[in-house]
């Protein structure tokens, strides 16, 4: 991404959020899908185990089968609104490397309470658990905005786009938050897979 590009998206972490993003934290991808997948690819390997909450985001699922990712369903609950609940993380935690959690989520546009959103954030942060977390819906709720996970876990990995709250559908220009030392790594795998989001897009 653009260097100017990723200086806004951290300006835009600190008025949204008051939360404070180094843009060489942030790598701009072709989409959120896109980022979704460079996510996975640098961080697990095949045959690890993932945790998602059912009902999900079909897409989801077919880029986790097509990189041989074993995924593990949890059933969703109308009491906790259809997202995970760290007791349900602690029953089955020893076999998993990672969640994939989305706040609001499609397609049931729940949301996940920030006191648990804190509890499952700090919890895999103390057991080593990789977090990903789509944050695309934030900022189209009804009342009190989303909180974001970065204020819970600095290591936790998070993917946006520009296509909902910004309205630019169609453009293909998301963006990925995660670890300094994870950048390199995605900004290697976005230049073998898709070279380069849309420089267009980048500019508008």
């Amino acid at each position: 991404g653009i260097p100017e590009l990723r200086d806004k998206i951290s300006d835009h972490y600190k008025f949204w959020y008051d939360q404070d993003v180094d843009s060489e934290c942030i790598a701009v991808t072709a989409g959120a899908s896109g980022a979704f997948i460079l996510a996975l690819l640098a961080l697990f390997d095949p045959g690890d185990k993932i945790v998602i909450m059912t009902p999900y985001y079909p897409a989801y699922i077919n880029t986790m089968k097509s990189l041989n990712l074993e995924i593990i369903f949890i059933e969703g609950e109308h009491q906790s609104s259809y997202q995970p609940t760290l007791k349900k993380l602690k029953i089955i935690h020893s076999d998993i490397k990672g969640i994939i959690i989305a706040s609001p989520a499609n397609p049931t546009g729940s949301i996940l309470k920030n006191s648990e959103l804190k509890n499952i954030a700090s919890w895999c942060k103390k057991n080593n658990k990789i977090i990903i977390c789509d944050e695309i819906y934030h900022g189209i709720e009804y009342g009190k905005i989303s909180d974001t996970i970065l204020r819970y876990n600095n290591d936790a990995i998070v993917i946006n786009s520009f296509s909902k709250y910004f309205s630019m559908t169609g453009w293909r220009l998301g963006w990925l938050i995660a670890p300094k030392n994870l950048i390199g790594v995605i900004e290697k795998l976005s230049m073998s897979l898709f070279l380069c989001p849309s420089t267009i897009a980048q500019m508008i």
